[in-house]
Parts: structure tokens; C-alpha cells; sequence
């Protein structure tokens, strides 16, 4: 197999691959544990100049994250609007990642109909309008249908992952780009992570941000999170299952919150293409956002679905 971090592959190149095959790559594989953290001159690795800010971490740049996508409920009090309740993660053309329990929004949430009925993609800004799609603004899909998986049982709080089948298929460019999903059960070699998403910036607010926003946080071995999360145990959730992980900021002050559900907990591994282009960078999803407690409350870590627990579920519904 020709590996396309070989000379002289251009960034076209990477934009039309077979998404598939560049994410299984073992070669690129590989190299992620020894670009972690690494830094060349002039270049940012990923646990650099981030300025933490409560719960939102700071705003994202434009086409930082084109994976990133929004789930859309149609307003049950404004017409022509939008209502943005959950993340997801475009996988490939036709199919995006988010949790179980963004397939549903009571009514009582001002929403005139129980499902999200689009995907906004391609902009880092929320357009609540009624708008149509151009070249230079965010595409707006129709969701197609959301397959749930078949463990998941509402209102508990495990196997809280979910396909999004959309209505036709996306064009790749610049804004618009699949994640790759880390297929690796151990995560003890990721000293850093990131989160995504539009939701709210402060505890107990329902007011998403209308900007993306971004934040580093550390993932908290198994052991230390089912103790700081003792208390919190219920019959919806009793502890952490081998499918779940645990990450925060222990400090508290930058969590995920109310509104990102469903987005990405992600790494980045920048590939270095060729000499004239420095770095190409590339995401993986390690975890799918899934259920937070009072955000940012010191020694209270939030909870995520680990994408390589569903590698083979995911592939049988994508890849058929």
C-alpha cells in the first residue's frame, strides 16, 4: 500500500482519497503517538497557546475544525428559524457522529418537531435563519434518518452514540472535511485532548454560543473518575462502563456543557505532507460528547463515548 504521506502528494490529493482507506492507514497510524506534543519552529503543536476561558475555551479559527457539524430543530416560536441543540462529526461524505439522545428534543424545548431535521456544516458561526445554501456560506442538509445504536436505552446514560444519514452527499474543500475515528481502546498516550461545540458558555444557561468554540482538557484515568464521581451514581448511570471515558479539568473552570452533546472530543495529528507545505492537519475523534454535571465544577469530569468501542458498528452501518 502506498502511504499518502509519501513526496509529493498535493493537498487535492488528500480532499479527494478514499476517507476509509487514509484513516486506516497503518503507516500514518503509526506516527500519531510521536507527533503528539510536537512542535517544529513556527509551528503550533496542540497543546499550545490555547487561552482557557469558563466552560468555551476560546473561539474557533475559520476551517480549524471542518469536521464540525450542528444538528438543527426547526423552531416551534420563530418562523423560519433554527434551533441548534447538538454537535456531530462528519465521518465521511454521507454519514455523521453524534450521541443517541441528540435523536430526540421535547417539545417543551421550543421546537416544532421532536427530531433534528438538518445539519449546518462548513461555518463556525450558527445561522438560526431559514437560509439557502451559496458557495461562500454554510451548506444546510437535510437529515436523511438517525440510526441509533441498539443498546441504547433512554434516559440511561450508556451506549449514547448515533449515525446521522444525510440526504445527499457533501463536497470536501477547505471548510468541509471528515474526522478520522481512533480505533485504539487505550488513550493513555493522549496527554491532551480538545472539545467542540456551540453550547452554552456558563452552567445553567440555555443560550448556546453563536460561535464555535474550543478547549483543551485531560483525560482522567478510570479509577480517579469513578471515585470523584461516586456521588453522582444513579440508576441511569452507575459508573463508568468500558465504553466510556472520562475528561475534564480538574481545576474545573472548562468543560464540555448544556448544547454540546454529540460533538467531538478530538486529537490532532499534524502530517507533513512535503517540503512546501509544512503541515497538513488531520483529526481524530477519540469520543463522542455524551453527559456533563453542573459544568465546570472542580473534580467533576464529563463523560464521553469512545469512538473505538463502535469501529465495527459504525463501519457496518457506513460502508455497506
Amino acid at each position: 500500500m502506498t502511504t499518502p504521506l509519501s513526496s509529493g502528494i498535493r493537498v487535492e490529493d488528500i480532499l479527494n482519497v478514499d476517507v476509509s482507506k487514509l484513516c486506516k492507514l497503518n503507516e500514518l497510524y503509526s506516527k500519531i503517538k510521536s507527533n503528539l506534543g510536537e512542535s517544529n519552529s513556527g509551528e503550533r503543536s496542540i497543546s499550545e497557546n490555547t487561552v482557557p476561558y469558563i466552560y468555551g475555551g476560546r473561539p474557533a479559527i475559520y476551517g480549524e475544525f471542518p469536521h464540525m457539524g450542528a444538528l438543527g430543530w426547526r423552531s416551534a416560536t420563530k418562523r423560519n428559524k433554527w434551533v441548534y441543540k447538538c454537535g456531530a462529526t462528519l465521518i465521511s461524505k454521507k454519514f455523521m457522529l453524534t450521541a443517541a439522545h441528540c435523536s430526540y428534543a421535547p417539545l417543551y424545548h421550543g421546537v416544532a418537531n421532536t427530531k433534528p431535521e438538518i445539519v449546518q456544516l462548513g461555518d463556525k458561526f450558527i445561522k438560526h435563519e431559514d437560509t439557502i445554501d451559496d458557495n461562500d456560506g454554510p451548506k444546510y442538509i437535510s437529515i436523511e434518518k438517525i440510526i441509533k445504536h441498539d443498546d441504547y436505552n433512554s434516559p440511561e446514560r450508556y451506549y449514547d452514540i448515533a449515525i446521522v444519514e444525510l440526504a445527499e452527499a457533501v463536497n470536501f474543500g477547505p471548510l468541509i472535511r471528515p474526522a478520522c475515528l481512533w480505533n485504539n481502546p487505550e488513550t493513555s498516550s493522549l496527554d491532551k485532548v480538545s472539545i467542540t461545540g456551540w453550547g452554552a458558555t456558563h452552567a445553567g444557561s440555555n443560550i448556546g454560543a453563536e460561535e464555535l468554540q474550543v478547549a483543551e482538557i485531560d483525560i482522567i484515568e478510570d479509577e480517579i473518575c469513578n471515585k470523584l464521581l461516586e456521588e453522582r451514581h444513579s440508576r441511569l448511570w452507575s459508573g463508568l462502563s468500558d465504553h466510556q471515558l472520562c475528561a475534564g479539568v480538574l481545576e474545573g473552570g472548562i468543560d464540555s456543557c448544556d448544547g454540546d452533546s454529540g460533538g467531538p472530543l478530538q486529537v490532532e495529528i499534524n502530517l507533513k505532507l512535503r517540503e512546501s507545505i509544512k503541515k497538513w492537519p488531520m483529526y481524530y475523534e477519540v469520543a463522542v460528547t455524551a453527559f456533563s454535571f453542573k459544568c465546570g465544577r472542580p473534580n467533576t469530569p464529563s463523560i464521553y463515548t469512545k469512538t473505538a468501542s463502535f469501529i465495527d458498528w459504525i463501519e457496518d452501518q457506513v460502508w455497506l
